[in-house]
């Protein structure tokens, strides 16, 4: 594959936009994306162990809403490369060839789709029915780190899959465009928390920079509702509450069995 301007202009469900984006007083930056993409190259995100991620799940997701969204976005990979030898693909598909292949593509998702159904049906539970459509699935993805150069030196380069290769390009680009807040001592980053300052220069955390209507959290409450984000980043609405993220806080931090990973996105 080669990388050019057209390749990346092309139209997709590949989406990134910065969420959080703070650095310290010795210059050390942090940076928290919400991402979609393609599942079939999970495995390949997931590699980079430098960044904590939260996902969305087959096992949360209710079977009917999760086969709904799968027929709507009828995803596919973006690029189909002609076989060769080696992990890279050849040239791209042209013509009926392409067309083609899009169309068996289309057919498989269709199978995996009806079979589903039917395992639904006959009440199997959604943490294996929904597993028959991940290959059709667009993931949504929260991940924080404080190095991406590994991510994008591997990533953003034409030995990559095509998919996460245009995930990394809109990565890379909404992070050179954001400019980071700074933060100094002792102050977070919580993502979906808006940070900003009072008059006197104070660190304020709050659900919008509405002039007119916003709500200020105290920090322990601003905690709560980011970790309480970032976990439910499979079915999060701009609606999260204080009361819901209490209930979610309680689940992750007071069960039996500790769901810590939420956490890893906030920092001071």
């Amino acid at each position: 594959m080669s990388l050019s301007l057209e390749f990346f202009n092309r139209a997709t469900n590949i989406t990134s936009k910065v969420i959080a984006d703070s650095i310290s007083e010795a210059g050390n930056r942090i940076t928290t994306f919400e991402v979609e993409y393609p599942r079939i190259v999970m495995s390949e995100f997931n590699t980079h162990r430098a960044v904590s991620k939260n996902s969305s799940s087959s096992r949360a997701i209710p079977v009917s809403k999760m086969l709904e969204h799968t027929v709507k976005m009828n995803i596919k990979p973006i690029y189909f490369g002609a076989k060769q030898s080696g992990m890279q693909a050849g040239d791209e598909l042209v013509g009926e060839d392409l067309q083609y292949a899009q169309d068996v593509w289309e057919s498989a998702l269709t199978s995996a789709v009806g079979q589903a159904e039917l395992l639904d049906e006959c009440g199997v539970a959604k943490e294996v029915t929904n597993r028959l459509v991940e290959p059709f699935q667009l993931v949504k993805v929260v991940c924080t780190a404080t190095d991406w150069d590994n991510f994008f030196n591997l990533r953003l380069h034409p030995d990559a899959d095509p998919n996460i290769c245009m995930l990394a390009y809109k990565m890379y680009e909404a992070m050179k465009s954001n400019t980071p807040y700074k933060l100094n001592s002792g102050e977070y980053h919580l993502p979906y928390i808006v940070t900003t300052r009072d008059n006197y220069g104070e660190i304020m955390y709050v659900d919008s920079l509405k002039e007119t209507h916003y709500v200020e959290y105290c920090l322990e409450e601003a905690i709560k509702i980011s970790a309480a984000s970032c976990a439910s980043v499979s079915y999060r609405t701009e609606g999260m509450t204080l009361e819901k993220a209490d209930k979610i806080f309680d689940m992750l931090i007071n069960a039996e069995v500790i769901h810590a990973s939420p956490f890893e996105h906030l920092a001071t």
